[in-house]
């Protein structure tokens, strides 16, 4: 009986992980169709052909550094997944042969105990990383869109400077010419 529950929670375990890639290839589709519509709203807004080209490669750039990372995560977890098919292997295989004595079963409810503890101790690292990765997007994101405010304030500036040069510049031919 003992052993059937502890078949049961390895069951479980292997279950939860199959979630968690259903819910991370979610999440990856989600950011595709956001960086789409972003990009698309981008390509729309902008009036000048040239400013356009440079904002959407600065984006690109940006959404490639959150591809790979995404990428990168993904591969990462593909392959704590597969570790993780592993160990339950090994735990399995581990525990057949701990039916034999009350030592071997106590060293194999260790071994299960120790790998769980592991197991939620990566998992809680590999989330707290996700949150601080989003939470430097969105610190980037806000810091390069004021950066954008102001080098558009001074851009119009410019040109008003430029356009009252010229305006006096206008006058004094135009009074040189009539006196």
């Amino acid at each position: 009986a003992w052993l059937r529950q502890l078949s049961q929670q390895v069951s479980r375990l292997v279950s939860a992980e199959h979630f968690r890639e259903e819910e991370t290839q979610r999440r990856f589709d989600r950011m595709q169709g956001l960086i789409q519509e972003l990009h698309t709203a981008q390509a729309a807004q902008t009036q000048d052909r040239s400013e356009a080209l440079q904002e959407a490669y600065a984006i690109l750039q940006s959404k490639d550094l959150q591809l790979n990372a995404l990428t990168l995560r993904l591969e990462h977890f593909s392959a704590q997944r597969i570790q993780n098919l592993y160990r339950t292997h090994q735990l399995k295989s581990a525990l057949h042969e701990a039916q034999g004595t009350f030592a071997k079963k106590r060293a194999a409810v260790r071994l299960l105990q120790r790998v769980w503890r592991g197991h939620r101790a990566r998992v809680g690292l590999a989330w707290r990383h996700w949150a601080a990765t989003k939470i430097q997007a969105f610190v980037r994101r806000g810091l390069a869109q004021r950066e954008l405010r102001w080098l558009k304030m001074a851009k119009d500036r410019q040109h008003s400077a430029v356009r009252r040069i010229w305006g006096a510049y206008q006058g004094y031919r135009v009074r040189r010419y009539v006196y």
